[in-house]
């Protein structure tokens, strides 16, 4: 939606145009929906698929300018990971001159006090990013603020959260979702998944992608999973090989465990009028 900026006066807008940095005046021309929020300084941007801020070395200084031109920027769309180490090497010139614009971000090492905004720098823009993963290193996170998660990437499909959930988190989800997930993986402790609303569970993995895959219990063995009493996979179908179904399931064990499916309506419809003809 255009921003009010856009009907400004034109004498206005050129001072506007002026003050501004290379980044913040691309993303007001963004907003506006049109370069002539800035009349007389429209910005013009140059694109990068490197990873400018990589998981082990941060930020990649052999393709950052030493020096910058006044109206220069870079944008850059590959993969944005970013921890408090990363963060801290972000200087003016690179927030001024770089604009990252990631499908897919990768947290390392913040703390869940932190909101998500908090923890991205102010160059960082969210408006395309579909994947979020969170690796905790050096303490237990526990996420319960859906709410900002979904707000701050609003086209968020897949969320691979190194932690646990609270027990509502069903209900969080699906209150503060924008989109159906494809992929949720998150710390589901036994005694967690034993105590689900089976019925509001149900409801949970139809409000998704067709096929969604929620991840849980990485290491449970097959005795453990045969443990499980709240009828959760007498509602679902076991899918018979190591692959991924291609419905709405629950992989349980890892790569080498087991899927637990969903079968769509026209599934069901043929499994009942195969066993009605045997």
């Amino acid at each position: 939606m255009p921003y009010p900026i856009a009907k400004l006066a034109y004498g206005l807008r050129c001072q506007l145009g002026d003050f501004v940095t290379p980044v913040e005046r691309y993303r007001l021309q963004i907003a506006a929906g049109t370069p002539s929020i800035c009349p007389q300084t429209v910005q013009k941007a140059t694109y990068s698929a490197v990873e400018v801020c990589g998981k082990f070395e941060g930020l990649n200084y052999k393709c950052i300018p030493e020096s910058w031109k006044v109206d220069e920027l870079v944008i850059c769309r590959g993969v944005f990971f970013i921890g408090t180490t990363q963060k801290q090497g972000f200087t003016s010139e690179i927030l001024d001159h770089i604009l990252f614009e990631p499908k897919e971000v990768i947290l390392l090492d913040f703390s869940t006090k932190n909101t998500f905004s908090e923890m991205l720098p102010i160059n960082v823009l969210t408006d395309y990013v579909t994947s979020v993963e969170f690796s905790a290193h050096t303490e237990c996170f526990n996420l319960d603020n859906f709410i900002d998660l979904f707000s701050t990437f609003c086209r968020l499909t897949s969320f691979d959260f190194d932690g646990a959930f609270p027990s509502t988190w069903i209900s969080d989800i699906l209150s503060s979702q924008k989109h159906g997930l494809s992929y949720l993986n998150f710390q589901c402790p036994f005694e967690q998944l034993e105590s689900l609303n089976i019925e509001e569970f149900m409801k949970f993995l139809e409000a998704q992608q067709p096929d969604f895959c929620l991840e849980i219990l990485k290491y449970a063995t097959d005795d453990e999973i045969q443990t499980l009493t709240n009828g959760l996979f007498q509602r679902l179908t076991p899918w018979p090989t190591k692959e991924k179904p291609p419905y709405r399931h629950v992989r349980i064990g890892g790569c080498k465990g087991h899927s637990f499916y969903l079968p769509p309506d026209e599934l069901v419809w043929d499994m009942i009028n195969s066993e009605n003809l045997l």
